[in-house]
């Protein structure tokens, strides 16, 4: 009867795990949609998503994103003032079609305008919206081309 007990509760523990990495396994971000809000923009759809570096990026509609390079410049001599440069290279894929877009954000420190240089494949439009020090960036993803 021992036999029996041990047999069942190995089972049932064997189950739990099974569940719980499944759980884990759905709720990680690369899996999932990562960062990814329903914003309106000109009364258009668009989604925000955040990409790090060398994390895909996975949305609904099968569009796999994946920030591949970036660049951040700014004139050490002008560290108050001056221009900032920012450029995000994104390689991306969705079916058998594969591709890369640059995007880039160009401001002054300091300054909350910017110009914005947007990169369009496949029917989607790509727009550099913000990042953080750490290395994470907000595209701004469309399918219509936003207006400036």
């Amino acid at each position: 009867m021992k036999i029996g007990k041990v047999v069942l509760y190995k089972f049932f523990v064997n189950k739990i795990k099974s569940i719980i990495f499944l759980i884990l396994f759905l709720s990680n971000p690369i899996y999932g949609q990562q960062g990814v809000d329903e914003i309106k923009k000109n009364r258009k759809k668009a989604i925000l998503v955040e990409v790090k570096m060398n994390e895909p990026v996975l949305l609904k509609d099968s569009l796999s994103i994946l920030l591949t390079s970036f660049s951040f410049k700014r004139k050490p001599h002008l560290s108050d003032k001056g221009p900032i440069k920012i450029m995000v290279r994104l390689s991306l894929s969705k079916g058998n079609s594969c591709g890369e877009v640059e995007i880039r954000r160009h401001g002054l420190v300091g300054k909350s305008e910017y110009t914005y240089v947007t990169s369009s494949w496949n029917g989607y439009t790509f727009k550099l919206r913000d990042f953080n020090l750490e290395g994470a960036f907000e595209i701004i993803i469309s399918k219509t081309p936003f207006k400036e």
